[in-house]
């Protein structure tokens, strides 16, 4: 809904805060009867946190969030956020910055310096990597691989990332050799290129089973025209343009599992992605 509604995905981070970490969010409104409720809720399961950039999008975002109160919201404002996926008035579904001051805080809490430890959730076990690259948050369908992921997957962290070349072939240098060198080359700027988002996946209903052959067969061929033909239901076929714009990187070996995620959410996750 987020993308269809306009809105770019500047920044993005899943974590689990802590009591002290909620109560230092919401602390505009300690004392008040609801802050007990809201925090110990704020801080009983990961988050995902977001900047998002549109015209006026403050009001845009309230607007499309709907109501705080989620019975109120299904009344007046049907197709909202919290109308489709909140519950009442204290789990209802997003928060939504009130002012520009209150968002560049909000931000800052989440993305600026200090924070990058903060939460972290990667859980590195029987765990696998998908990195959704560049060209699908371009095109706006990053909510929608998500969407398609969480169908069959457990996404245990989540993190826009923005690297260099030199980082790019750091974390792809496993692969020289496995693939042509002019496709390894094209591979290695393109992820570069501008911001992907790297997930951690558990298998849905039994984390304690390893996820990697089968998001490996979620994402489909690494060709994305062969995916179309023999795999049409794959992240591959439906968002691939060709072999390097192939829609989401997978990790090959199930024992390199835990290499690739904690690059990125261990070595990388200090360093928040920005546009």
């Amino acid at each position: 809904m987020t993308e269809a509604a306009g809105f770019k995905i500047a920044k993005m981070r899943m974590v689990q805060l802590s009591k002290a970490d909620a109560e230092r969010f919401y602390g505009v409104h300690a004392g008040r009867p609801f802050f007990e409720t809201l925090t110990t809720m704020m801080s009983s399961g990961r988050v995902v946190a977001m900047e998002l950039v549109k015209e006026d999008a403050i009001q845009a975002w309230r607007d499309l969030i709907g109501p705080t109160d989620s019975a109120v919201a299904r009344e007046e404002a049907k197709g909202s956020i919290r109308a489709r996926f909140g519950v009442d008035k204290t789990q209802n579904a997003c928060h939504g910055s009130d002012a520009p001051e209150t968002a560049a805080e909000e931000c800052a809490f989440f993305f600026g310096e200090g924070s990058e430890g903060m939460g972290q959730c990667f859980t590195l076990s029987n765990t696998t990597l998908g990195l959704i690259k560049p060209h699908l948050l371009l095109d706006g369908c990053l909510g929608a691989a998500l969407a398609q992921i969480q169908e069959h997957f457990e996404i245990t962290a989540a993190q826009v990332f923005a690297i260099t070349t030199t980082d790019a072939a750091d974390f792809l240098e496993v692969y020289r050799g496995v693939v042509p060198a002019s496709e390894f080359h094209d591979t290695m700027h393109d992820l570069a290129s501008g911001p992907f988002c790297a997930v951690e996946v558990a298998v849905k209903g039994d984390p304690s089973l390893p996820a990697c052959e089968g998001f490996r067969e979620l994402c489909g061929p690494r060709d994305p025209e062969l995916a179309r033909l023999l795999r049409p239901d794959t992240l591959r076929a439906r968002f691939g343009k060709d072999k390097v714009k192939n829609a989401v990187h997978c990790t090959d070996l199930e024992e390199d599992s835990p290499l690739e995620v904690e690059y990125f959410f261990k070595l990388l996750a200090s360093v928040p992605a920005a546009c």
